[in-house]
């Protein structure tokens, strides 16, 4: 079964992500696809149902939703709470998990 990822933010058309994780998968055999999402400044809430409605897996987020996406998520991990910032998000069945992988970085 095919898995769909994104990154989202605005602006998003300079953004390499898509690319780099097609490139990924293709080279690991996996059936996925990654697409750049643009959902503007104050749209993040109709942009969010959207990714929901079309079943997306999960996405990465960039400027400028980093700290707002906090109030849509279901769960977060810890170090979203102790960055107070997220930038991977899981879609289980409808239940967004945050995630911030910059503390690692």
């Amino acid at each position: 079964m095919s898995k769909t990822f994104a990154i989202i933010g605005d602006p998003i058309d300079h953004s390499l992500s898509p690319n780099i994780h097609s490139a990924a998968f293709r080279e690991l055999n996996l059936d996925c696809s990654y697409i750049a999402y643009k959902i503007a400044k104050g749209e993040l809430e109709e942009g969010i149902e959207s990714l929901k409605k079309i079943k997306i897996d999960g996405f990465n987020i960039t400027i400028p939703h980093k700290v707002e996406m906090m109030k849509y998520l279901d769960k977060v991990d810890e170090t979203c709470s102790i960055i107070g910032a997220v930038n991977t998000v899981s879609n289980d069945n409808g239940i967004l998990k945050g995630y911030n992988t910059d503390m690692d970085g």
